[in-house]
């Protein structure tokens, strides 16, 4: 979407009934000269002309009256004036909007909400403007207080860091620190920005580096978190908007990859072609650097657990480039606590193992010693857990003892398996889970256990 600016231009208005009378008041508080042309004005039109703030004519529509007309809105219950008012404005070059004729329309009204200079739009492209407005009162009730004025002190604080750092040059590196202290910065704190503050941070500003860019790593390695949307973090949010080149795999749920605002790549991480798929990673990200492109490594959980993250920022700085971590949630602890499962609880487990199912270059994994007060946390162990029930078996681990299985974890389709951990792999088998899915070994599973026994209870 964008936005027409309309400040100071005359715009004509065809009809006058309720329809018009919207588009007139947002026509105003946007700055426009209005002129409405009807053979009939309702009563908040007829009270604008009296007050000055509009023109108006009492008449049915003259293509005279498209003269200097900057755009055309029309609301009229006439189908063929309507085409036809729609034909002559794109014949003589002027945008025009017929309402409810989507076909007719050069530009659509986007649900639109106001906090002092912010304007929030919601389109839906003329499918459903109701559920347009419904969506945008719910962002509009979400906003904080401070938004308004805060945002009328950071342009301030743009304009004096501007005029500190005129040259076009610069352009870069201005908005470059525009955008972090404008990400950074709580609302709270940018609205009671008095001068002196705004003179204290176009020093600070002075004082960064001259060279653009070289206060900021290439490449992001950026934790995805378990897969639900909201569970990113904001550092996840900030890095996926401001990056240029977004490289991640399959894993990674689309609904997280449309938070990109640049170009995203996805590399086939499946079975047998790891190795084949993290060397064309690592291609792409040198491709990104030396193209100057800001680079975000998008992985799911977190990039230093079980993510190859130490490789790849080992891998960077082999070739000079510096690599900054943001950590992600894990799905160590987000997929059993998507299930109702602690990995500690008071008098059941004082500990917590996190290990992975699959080992350097295939190797099998050693459990330590069975405990009863731990918690054992299997990542990326569904494709081999017949091997690792043997082995956690083989630690001493009842046959009988609560172990879970949770594939998709945060994901709407979520699954949760419990079972003893002998028969894990027959039940995993007969409810056909596929990965991903983490494995949880321990007795805070029958907590999981006790919740669904307490949810039949209470349905029952």
């Amino acid at each position: 979407m964008v936005a027409l600016v309309v400040e100071g231009r005359r715009v004509l208005v065809v009809g006058g009934g309720a329809i018009s009378a919207r588009r007139v008041r947002s026509l105003l508080s946007a700055g426009a000269h209005v002129h409405v042309v009807a053979p009939q004005l309702n009563a908040e039109i007829r009270a604008r002309l009296r007050r000055g703030e509009i023109t108006a004519i009492q008449r049915p529509l003259a293509d005279a009256d498209l003269a200097d007309a900057h755009l055309v809105l029309a609301a009229i219950d006439d189908a063929k004036e309507s085409e036809r008012i729609a034909h002559v404005c794109r014949a003589r070059g002027i945008p025009v909007h017929v309402a409810d004729r989507p076909p007719l329309c050069d530009f659509i009204f986007p649900a639109l909400h106001r906090e002092g200079p912010v304007q929030i739009a919601v389109s839906t492209g003329g499918m459903g403007p109701a559920l347009a407005a419904r969506i945008r009162d719910r962002i509009a009730i979400s906003l904080p207080a401070d938004l308004g004025p805060a945002t009328r002190r950071f342009g301030d604080l743009r304009a004096a860091i501007r005029k500190a750092d005129p040259e076009d040059a610069a352009s870069e590196r201005r908005m470059d620190w525009l955008k972090r202290k404008g990400r950074s910065l709580p609302l709270s704190v940018l609205a009671r920005l008095k001068d002196a503050d705004v003179a204290a941070l176009v020093a600070e500003y002075r004082e960064r580096p001259a060279t653009p860019g070289v206060q900021r790593p290439r490449v992001q390695l950026v934790g995805a978190g378990p897969g639900d949307p909201r569970l990113l973090t904001l550092a996840a949010v900030d890095a996926l908007a401001e990056a240029d080149l977004v490289l991640a795999d399959r894993l990674v749920p689309a609904a997280i990859r449309n938070l990109a605002r640049g170009e995203v790549r996805v590399a086939k991480k499946t079975p047998g072609r790891s190795e084949t798929a993290q060397a064309e990673l690592h291609r792409w990200m040198l491709e990104g650097v030396a193209e100057g492109l800001r680079v975000v490594r998008l992985k799911c959980g977190d990039p230093y657990l079980f993510g190859r993250g130490a490789e790849e920022v080992e891998f960077l700085s082999d070739h000079g480039i510096e690599a900054e971590v943001i950590p992600g949630i894990s799905s160590a602890l987000a997929g059993p606590a998507a299930a109702g499962i602690p990995v500690t609880a008071r008098h059941m487990a004082d500990r917590v193992i996190v290990v992975t199912g699959h080992g350097h270059g295939g190797r099998a994994v050693d459990f330590p010693s069975f405990r009863e007060d731990q918690t054992t946390v299997v990542l990326m162990g569904l494709g081999r857990l017949e091997t690792l029930v043997e082995a956690m078996l083989a630690t001493g681990a009842p046959a009988d003892w609560p172990a879970a299985i949770v594939c998709d974890a945060t994901h709407p389709g979520q699954r949760t398996l419990i079972a003893p951990l002998s028969l894990l792999p027959s039940r995993a088998r007969e409810a056909g889970l596929t990965p991903p899915g983490v494995v949880i070994i321990g007795r805070v599973v029958e907590c999981a256990e006790a919740a669904v026994q307490r949810e039949i209870r209470a349905t029952g």
